[in-house]
Formats: C-alpha cells, sequence, structure tokens
C-alpha cells in the first residue's frame, strides 16, 4: 500500500544531507537538482505540477510535457537545492504526493551525453 507522503518530513532530510555534504567538503548543489516525473494524470498542467513540488522545495523551473496519446503525463521539475531533489526521489517514488490520488515515478534526470548529437546513432563513423 502507497502512502500519501507529507512534506513535513523533508526539513529534517534536507538538513542531514547539507550536513553530510559540508562534512565531506561537498555542496549539495554540486549534485543533480533535474527529477523526472512519470505516471502523472491527464490533468495536471504546469501551475498543477508547480502547485504539488512546491510543497517539497523552492521549485526553480518546472514543465509539463504532452502526453501524446499516452494514458498518462510525464514532468521535469528542477529544484533550487540538491538535497531537496534528492529527498523527492528517494520519497516520493512509488508514492502518491500531496495533491494526487495515483502513485508516480520520480527519478533524477539523465543528462544527455555531449559525445554524440542527436540522432546520430547507427550512423557510420570515420572513413
Amino acid at each position: 500500500p502507497q502512502a500519501s507522503v507529507a512534506p513535513a518530513k523533508r526539513a529534517q532530510s534536507i538538513l542531514v544531507e547539507a550536513v553530510l555534504c559540508a562534512a565531506a567538503g561537498l555542496s549539495p548543489r554540486m549534485a543533480n537538482t533535474n527529477i523526472h516525473i512519470g505516471g502523472l494524470p491527464l490533468h495536471v498542467d504546469d501551475a498543477t505540477l508547480l502547485s504539488i513540488f512546491s510543497a517539497y522545495g523552492t521549485v526553480t523551473w518546472s514543465r509539463v510535457f504532452d502526453s501524446k496519446g499516452k494514458p498518462n503525463k510525464a514532468a521535469i521539475v528542477e529544484f533550487a537545492d540538491a538535497a531537496e531533489a534528492k529527498w523527492v526521489v528517494e520519497s516520493l517514488n512509488g508514492n502518491i504526493p500531496q495533491g494526487l490520488t495515483e502513485p508516480i515515478t520520480v527519478a533524477f534526470k539523465q543528462e544527455r551525453s555531449k559525445g554524440s548529437p542527436k540522432g546520430s546513432y547507427g550512423k557510420a563513423v570515420g572513413g
């Protein structure tokens, strides 16, 4: 059974993360702050997304993507702090955030490789 995750628990988690990063000589901002959200209901728009995820941290940018005929939507949310993003990934993946009724998938956004241009897969290289 999935539980609804309350924003109140994130403050302690973020504080612990900041202390651990400081002890290791790292800035929490060195980590990824972008997360990918999947399984969003079709009614979720940019304003709804911002409203839901602002409860879990400082959102600096967010965007809901068109479903393109799929049964649900996906989105990208960028948090101001890596500890907030990490908490959201660890706490909300497979769970139901406040404001929704179904579980969602949450993962760190994978950065595209800068080594090859988009669409180059399968093309001959060199000569």
